[in-house]
């Protein structure tokens, strides 16, 4: 009408997080893209949100909780020792859906920031250090040279599997079978460990990488 201001329309507290601003969908193929759009929903305003939980996993710690409830003292000890004891207390066995979601959501992916309504959370290795206690300094994993395959452990080590590709639940086996907390163990919690907290194939098999280091 004539004579009335419009109506100011507030800011939307909580903005759509589109495909190129939340998984920076600019960048990969049109197959990925269009995998990347089913985790999204068209609202009635238009915008697209994330739908509710819509997030696929790789891995959950399920595993590493299991394991860690079987080992003896000499075990533990030995965690301890290879500077994993904080992991020794951990207890949640699953990942959440809900804080999944959030952070995929509320991820800047280039400065590894986390927005909240509380503050911003940027992503270090000493946010790492301070909630999971994980080993922090010292040599970068990635400058250690690989150590030869012919290499008497890892020729031990890959022994105490029948196939070439090794599961987590084989891994757990095998902690769970041995008494053993000398360098077989280790190597089979550290494998393990990044397999379930860091880094896996989608087939669930371990990436045995970090073992050759």
């Amino acid at each position: 009408m004539h004579g009335v201001k419009p109506k100011k329309t507030k800011k939307d507290p909580n903005p759509a997080f589109t495909p190129d601003r939340c998984l920076r969908s600019g960048s990969k193929s049109s197959a990925s893209r269009s995998r990347s759009k089913k985790l999204f929903v068209r609202h009635s305003n238009s915008k697209l949100y994330l739908k509710p939980y819509g997030l696929r996993i790789k891995t959950s710690p399920s595993t590493m909780i299991e394991a860690i409830r079987s080992l003896n003292e000499d075990q533990r000890e030995a965690v301890i020792e290879i500077g994993f004891g904080a992991l020794l207390n951990m207890k949640l066995g699953v990942s959440s859906a809900k804080l999944g979601h959030f952070v995929v959501a509320n991820l800047d992916d280039k400065s590894l920031v986390i927005k909240t309504g509380k503050g911003d959370i940027k992503l270090t290795k000493d946010v790492v250090h301070d909630i999971l206690g994980l080993p922090n300094g010292g040599t970068d994993i990635d400058d250690v040279e690989e150590v030869d395959e012919t290499n008497e452990i890892i020729t031990s080590w890959k022994s105490q599997f029948s196939k070439h590709d090794i599961s987590k639940s084989e891994l757990v086996s095998k902690i769970q079978e041995s008494n053993d907390d000398g360098i077989l163990f280790k190597l089979n919690f550290i494998a393990l460990f990044n397999s379930c907290i860091c880094k896996a194939y989608k087939t669930g098999y371990i990436m045995k990488d970090i073992v050759i280091k």
